[in-house]
């Protein structure tokens, strides 16, 4: 695939303060890419400056070459979707997705065709007569994504569209954005706080923080091989234990317990960073001692809380009679999967979460 879009050493300061700070990032042709963290870390802002609402202090934005950064909103090949649906009320669903392609002066014969097009591909072709104040949540949104696409924009920007959906219509858009980027071909990029909805439809994730880019990767990598302590944090569930080294080895700091495996040192100070699937609880002569201290019943996984010296380790038990198997205040042995822990660098701003 070739690259799409551009983003060079870009920098956005409100004041004395920096809200991007120097990122840089390639976008490929028909890839769905997210921009993932918490509030404030920046990535609305990149999305803003891409689809010309705000300007950079300094950098460059590139599409397919042509510089965006002096070009206004109605002259770049983008469109945007946000939160709120911002459908015109009086029109119906035909005629709001039709809007743009009319006052952009398409023929009408070519303007019917495309918003035909584009209500089948979001799946609501049989409600095109009906008014936009009669749809569900997930309906308006659908029309709006169909309004974008209709333009048949070079990359479609797409700001936490779903964060003001219930849980269910969430889940159900979710597979809907999947399967309209595949049969679309366009290029997505997407902005989020919800690392679900990162890892569940992209080909690969920008996890941002305070106006940096922490690591970017397939959404796999990002859970297995975390480049830091705050992508380990923000994506997914992570065991991150603080460790020591003595001259018997690596222990969890403030125990006598080994840890698993062999880590070469990653730093001044170190965690070690199990995923609570990664952790199995055994008999207590097996592994470092742990007391239970909390037991949580999700259907396909129980998840204790074991505290190991003054450090609560999560783990997962997936067993079919699980939720009998350990009871509060139950002394406890730990096994953590060699394979699938390592060491991390201790990450000073850490403590922040998302």
């Amino acid at each position: 695939m070739t690259d799409l879009l551009k983003v060079r050493d870009v920098v956005k300061r409100f004041g004395k303060n920096d809200i991007l700070s120097g990122v840089s990032l390639d976008v490929r042709e028909g890839e769905f890419i997210t921009l993932l963290g918490p509030s404030g870390c920046g990535k609305t802002t990149l999305l803003r400056i891409i689809a010309g609402f705000e300007s950079p202090t300094s950098g460059s934005v590139t599409l397919r070459g042509e510089e965006l950064t002096r070009l206004p909103p109605h002259k770049r090949r983008v469109n945007t979707v946000f939160q709120r649906y911002l459908l015109f009320p009086h029109l119906n669903v035909f005629d709001n997705v039709g809007f743009g392609l009319r006052i952009a002066g398409i023929k009408k014969s070519e303007a019917k065709q495309r918003v035909t097009e584009a209500l089948d591909l979001v799946r609501l072709g049989h409600l095109a007569e009906r008014g936009a104040a009669h749809l569900s949540g997930g309906q308006a949104q659908r029309v709006s994504l169909a309004r974008a696409l209709v333009n048949r924009p070079s990359l479609l920007l797409l700001d936490e569209p779903l964060s003001a959906l219930d849980l269910k219509v969430r889940l159900d858009m979710q597979a809907e954005l999947r399967r309209i980027h595949r049969e679309s071909g366009a290029t997505f990029l997407y902005v989020t706080h919800d690392q679900q909805e990162a890892m569940s439809m992209s080909d690969r994730v920008v996890v941002m923080r305070d106006g940096t880019f922490e690591q970017i990767d397939a959404p796999e990598n990002l859970y297995h091989r975390p480049a830091t302590a705050h992508v380990a944090r923000f994506v997914g569930d992570a065991n991150l234990i603080p460790v020591s080294r003595t001259s018997d080895g690596v222990v969890f700091s403030g125990t006598a317990a080994q840890v698993p495996g062999h880590h070469p040192r990653v730093g001044e100070s170190e965690l070690f960073v199990a995923r609570p699937e990664g952790v199995r609880i055994v008999p207590v002569s097996e592994g470092p001692r742990a007391t239970v201290v909390d037991a949580a019943f999700f259907g396909s996984v129980m998840e204790y809380r074991v505290r190991l010296g003054e450090h609560l380790v999560r783990a997962h038990d997936h067993g079919i009679d699980s939720h009998t198997a350990h009871a509060i205040g139950d002394e406890v042995g730990l096994r953590f999967d060699e394979e699938r822990t390592f060491l991390l660098p201790d990450d000073a701003r850490m403590s922040e979460g998302p």
